[in-house]
């Protein structure tokens, strides 16, 4: 075999290659962005008066160790103003910080209805919203892994909203507003 004919076998099989090299670069893609699913109750669309409160989430590593308040705070914030576009009218948080600190639920935060049920009692609303989720951090980044948002009745206990994002690779504030963006589109306020 020659340097000539060796040289268009390896131009060939470049060539040849390039469409692979797409769809490796598309599917790499794919799998950093994460996918996502909800639900949303026929009765919590009825139009009223809709009053909500972030109860807060309660993020740890993969290794389940570390609890994230900053990231919680972050990503209720941004989760606050698409509920307020969704016509919702959403509690200070620093009022439900205290009404946490009353129920001895500020370092575990809520994890079951029963528990978002006392606190949304408490704060005199209809719904609570909570949530865990799995994040890894680099360096000063943080990414999740996945995260379910779960907004409770309080009057039923039943799960009226239920939100999941799964993936890797997404900062916590791109998924909370995708997810408030998803969770805003199921309101369609004329």
């Amino acid at each position: 075999m020659g340097p000539i004919y060796s040289e268009r076998l390896t131009m060939n099989v470049c060539k040849n290659l390039k469409p692979f090299g797409y769809l490796i670069l598309i599917t790499l893609m794919l799998a950093a962005c994460g996918t996502g699913n909800i639900y949303v109750s026929k009765d919590l669309k009825v139009k009223g008066t809709k009053k909500c409160a972030l109860a807060g989430f309660l993020f740890k590593d993969m290794k389940g160790e570390k609890d994230f308040r900053h990231i919680s705070e972050e990503f209720s914030d941004a989760l606050s103003i698409y509920f307020l576009q969704s016509g919702f009218s959403v509690i200070e948080r620093s009022r439900i910080d205290l009404i946490l600190k009353e129920l001895n639920l500020q370092q575990t935060g809520i994890t079951n209805s029963a528990d978002a049920v006392k606190v949304g009692k408490l704060a005199n609303v209809r719904y609570v919203v909570f949530g865990t989720g799995r994040l890894d951090r680099t360096g000063s980044s943080y990414f999740l892994h996945g995260v379910t948002v779960k907004m409770i009745d309080v009057e039923s206990g039943e799960i009226v909203l239920m939100a999941s994002r799964t993936g890797a690779g997404e900062r916590p504030i791109e998924v909370a507003n995708k997810m408030g963006y998803d969770i805003r589109l199921q309101f369609k306020l004329k």
